[in-house]
């Protein structure tokens, strides 16, 4: 079980998802795309199967199936600009283990070189074991330094594992301030807390403790600053995280809301979808929280429908055939900053999973003692400001292994019309590695234009009941990357060469961590941290459970379309132009279809 301390807009005005007008596009490149893409020549048409999406589609994803001269695939020649460590390192012998796991990145709003970094790490001086560190970067991630401050600073409390960051505009025109939150000891439990700083950590505001959900052994937080320059609640701010809820209906989990800039904050309690008959309680821990258009909020969360939910054990989902249905479901939040009325509309299934002891019983994954797999901890939001699109990358894992497709899959679904309904594409498998297939699990995802980034780990495969220890299975970090708003990927690219065994980290509190975390900086890259394992060494090498944090700068760079094997574009491929030109036309032209 896990530890848990804890440009112009292009979318229709009526919310449908319609592309009504797009960015600028020089006219000789429009002219160009638009011939190499085919757009007006008679019989071009893509299609996908699958159903559109009811909001609980329940298949492992829709294929892309080009008709006769059909626009095939958008590809990228996306590359890793640099791969650096983000923590630091420290001799084991002033840590507990490296200590160093579990990474949220915050990108400065308008300048691309300043990253911010908060992780786990453990101390073994003062009274606080959990000791979160914030870093800073002034060269797009290649370089970083602690920050002065801790936030919680002369408190009097300890900080919980989980601490989020984001950046945002601040409330002087220019300015940017960072948002900081983690759960904190106190009264008898952990309450969610919040700061904000205004020199990169230097120096910070007074924490503000959340009183108005009672203190538990849960939280983990998720944080999201509101950057849309045209959105009229520019500066929002919001915290989703888990908290007690209803002994008898499982784990609640609320959003909270600031206009001014993180000194007040308002509060509504995001429901689950309900469950089948004999499933009435809902399980859930893990949610994320991004902005869109127009002032809105989306939370995504997994859930496990449960016929009976100990509150005295959190994550424990029952004997086998306690769970019902598991899946990840979004909801949509309105936010009335005049007012501070927060209205959230009742959360959509956004996909369901089979049932089975890793999707649904926190199984360990095979071959370790660690829930790597689990799809709990394998989800993650984005919305596109450009075109409106959400987007939802979760993971999956299968019962049974297969000699030619990896158990572990991640799939990107996209809704138009604000998270009601969704259609999902399946990642291409990772390579393999030493002959053995990998999984993919841990996705992060950023999007903007149409360009969607993926941040994602593979782990080799190794048949059931293989004994956890030694050199196998391995695991690295990969990227792969859309422009066509999602709807196609390019195969996955390993991040480096560097893997590491899952073995190393198995001492380690939850090993790499629970999430990872990518990030858009102010020029269009992305930046992708991760927790990391490559410092350590099996037991019993005393570099054993030496986690680290690395991150890598992706760069999208250009792109060209192809087209099927029929038809009067066969075989043909575009100029390769940039990216998110490519990226503008081929959103609008999958959208036409």
């Amino acid at each position: 079980m896990p530890t848990l301390l804890h440009g112009p807009r292009v979318r229709g005005g009526s919310h449908d998802g319609g592309w009504i007008r797009a960015r600028a596009v020089p006219p000789l490149v429009a002219a160009v795309l638009l011939f190499s893409f085919g757009i007006g020549v008679p019989g071009s048409q893509a299609h996908e199967t699958g159903p559109a999406g009811s909001g609980a589609s329940s298949g492992h994803g829709s294929a892309i199936v080009p008709a006769a001269g059909a626009l095939a695939a958008v590809t990228s020649d996306a590359r890793i600009v640099h791969e650096a460590q983000v923590s630091s390192s420290r001799g084991a012998g002033t840590v507990l283990h490296e200590g160093a796991s579990e990474p949220v990145i915050a990108t400065h709003p308008t300048d691309p070189r300043r990253l911010a970094a908060v992780h786990l790490r453990f101390s073994r001086a003062g009274s606080c074991s959990a000791d979160p560190v914030l870093r800073i970067s002034h060269d797009a991630g290649q370089t970083w330094v602690d920050a002065r401050a801790r936030p919680w600073a002369g408190s009097g409390r300890c900080p919980g594992i989980h601490a989020a960051i984001a950046w945002g505009p601040g409330p002087h025109e220019g300015s940017a301030r960072l948002y900081w939150v983690d759960t904190v000891y106190d009264g008898g439990g952990l309450r969610v807390a919040t700061a904000w700083s205004d020199d990169e950590g230097r120096t910070w505001s007074r924490i503000r403790v959340e009183r108005r959900t009672p203190p538990w052994v849960g939280g983990f937080p998720d944080i999201t600053v509101d950057r849309d320059p045209a959105s009229p609640n520019r500066g929002a701010v919001y915290v989703a995280y888990n908290w007690s809820g209803d002994a008898r209906r499982g784990p609640g989990i609320r959003l909270l809301a600031s206009s001014d800039y993180g000194r007040t904050w308002r509060s509504v309690e995001i429901a689950p979808v309900p469950g089948q008959a004999g499933f009435g309680e809902a399980w859930r821990i893990d949610c994320r929280v991004r902005t869109g258009p127009d002032g809105l909020a989306y939370v995504a969360f997994f859930q496990a429908d449960l016929h009976a939910w100990n509150s005295r054990d959190i994550f424990s989902r029952g004997p086998w055939g306690n769970v019902g249905r598991v899946g990840f479901a979004v909801a949509r939040v309105a936010f009335d900053r005049a007012t501070g009325r927060l209205t959230a509309r009742p959360a959509v299934m956004a996909t369901t999973l089979s049932v089975n002891a890793w999707t649904a019983y926190s199984a360990a994954t095979p071959g370790t003692t660690g829930i790597f797999v689990d799809p709990t901890w394998s989800l993650s939001l984005d919305v596109d400001l450009v075109t409106g699109r959400v987007h939802l990358a979760v993971g999956s894992y299968r019962a049974s292994s297969r000699s030619s497709t990896p158990r572990g899959t991640v799939r990107v679904g996209r809704s138009d019309d604000r998270g009601e309904t969704w259609r999902w594409t399946t990642l291409p498998a990772l390579p393999a590695v030493a002959g053995r297939l990998q999984s993919s699990f841990r996705p992060s995802l950023t999007a903007s234009g149409g360009i969607v980034v993926v941040g994602l780990r593979g782990i080799s495969d190794v048949p059931s009941g293989t004994r956890p220890g030694g050199w196998i299975p391995t695991i690295g970090a990969a990227y792969a990357v859309s422009v066509d708003g999602g709807r196609t990927f390019g195969a996955p690219r390993p991040i480096s060469s560097a893997r590491w065994s899952a073995a190393s980290l198995a001492s380690a509190t939850n090993g790499p961590g629970l999430r990872d975390r990518s990030d858009r900086l102010a020029d269009g890259r992305v930046f992708y941290a991760y927790g990391d394992g490559r410092l350590a060494r099996p037991a019993p090498d005393p570099r054993a459970g030496r986690a680290a944090v690395f991150g890598a700068l992706i760069e999208v760079g250009s792109a060209e379309a192809t087209y099927g094997a029929s038809g009067p574009n066969a075989g043909r491929r575009s100029p390769r132009i940039g990216a998110s030109e490519v990226a503008n036309v081929a959103v609008r032209w999958w959208s036409s279809r």
